[in-house]
């Protein structure tokens, strides 16, 4: 794949995905458009695509259209704090960047008190939804920004906070026979919920590197993640199709091939090796992953072949017949993979 079509194939994504945030945004009752419309983490998958896209096409519209809808909800009484809902504050801080709004900053230090005093599970994690659940989601739409809001605020201990959550993470939900990882953990119970659910998987592979580029010292803590990371790449390599795509469920050869999980991982290795948290030797990996997700993105600029929305299975049946959807959150991830590719190529040439 040439870099020019990578850099095609990223701005029509980009535009399809702000084309139908403005189509759908509106109405969170829609049936098919009520992710691209409620402040949740959907979007906010979406619009954190777009913006490290934006690193790479300097397009001055797109900050624009995430304003719009983003300050939208805000005026119409925006009250949704929660883990998920999280995942929409580093277009907020971006916006707070940008435009130095004092509403953006108070929006922030809401979510700051949330997820710093909220109710910890019995071993000290963020739970999900119930309180003594652990899920992998909670890694990539909340604990990722605790991390960058520490590093912006110079507060080591958000930081800090956001390492100890990815470590409870991952040693709760690690399945040691594989090296992958559960859905999820009932921390009270002291069981896996769920099975090795594929982009789980990609939000730990992902979560862990954009969580671990923020803490710049070298400590025992950083090692153990780092370690844990490699680990699980070399389990995801043993287990990656021919066609450079992961399934649904990682373990199952009847599980259908995912397009979220496959970006997911992509973005992950290719980033975790710029910032030297990822071996090097994945990236074969992750290029024949990359060139898969290329050959879902359609004419329109969709990400085809990703899962709808994913709660905790109670058994195989229930992942394996999620059906697939055009999402934000698969958008999201095709744009951070693409993005990620294309500043590899470009680094690799310079």
């Amino acid at each position: 794949m040439e870099t020019s079509t990578a850099m095609e194939h990223l701005d029509r994504m980009v535009r399809r995905t702000l084309s139908l945030s403005q189509k759908y945004g509106n109405d969170e009752h829609d049936d098919i458009g009520w992710r691209w419309a409620r402040w949740d983490w959907s979007i906010g998958v979406a619009f954190y695509g777009i913006a490290q896209a934006y690193d790479i096409i300097r397009h001055s519209g797109w900050y624009e259209e995430m304003q719009q809808w983003i300050d939208a909800k805000i005026d119409s009484g925006m009250n949704n704090v929660s883990v998920n809902s999280t995942m929409l504050l580093h277009t907020v801080l971006s916006l707070r960047e940008r435009k130095n709004d004092p509403k953006y900053e108070s929006i922030c230090d809401r979510y700051d008190h949330y997820l710093l005093e909220q109710k910890r599970t019995p071993s000290g994690a963020i739970p999900h939804y119930e309180e003594a659940q652990i899920w992998a989601d909670t890694l990539f739409v909340s604990v990722i920004y605790l991390a960058r809001r520490g590093a912006e605020l110079g507060e080591k201990s958000y930081i800090r906070e956001a390492v100890k959550q990815l470590i409870l993470h991952m040693t709760k939900l690690k399945d040691e026979s594989s090296e992958l990882y559960y859905h999820g953990w009932d921390d009270a119970a002291s069981k896996s919920l769920g099975f090795l659910w594929g982009r789980g998987n990609a939000w730990i592979t992902s979560g862990a590197v954009d969580i671990l580029q923020y803490e710049s010292d070298d400590t025992p803590e950083k090692r153990l993640a780092v370690g844990m990371l490699n680990e699980q790449l070399e389990a995801l390599a043993r287990l990656q199709d021919e066609s450079g795509m992961w399934r649904t469920v990682l373990d199952q050869p009847d599980s259908y091939l995912e397009t979220s999980v496959t970006a997911g991982v992509a973005y992950g290795i290719l980033k975790g090796i710029r910032l030297r948290l990822v071996d090097e030797k994945f990236k074969p990996m992750a290029e024949r992953a990359i060139a898969a997700v290329m050959a879902k993105i359609d004419a329109e600029g969709n990400v085809q072949g990703g899962s709808t929305g994913t709660a905790v299975q109670e058994d195989l049946k229930g992942y394996q017949t999620v059906p697939l959807e055009v999402t934000p959150f698969t958008q999201g991830l095709g744009l951070l993979a693409v993005s990620e590719w294309i500043r590899s190529e470009v680094e690799a040439i310079n």
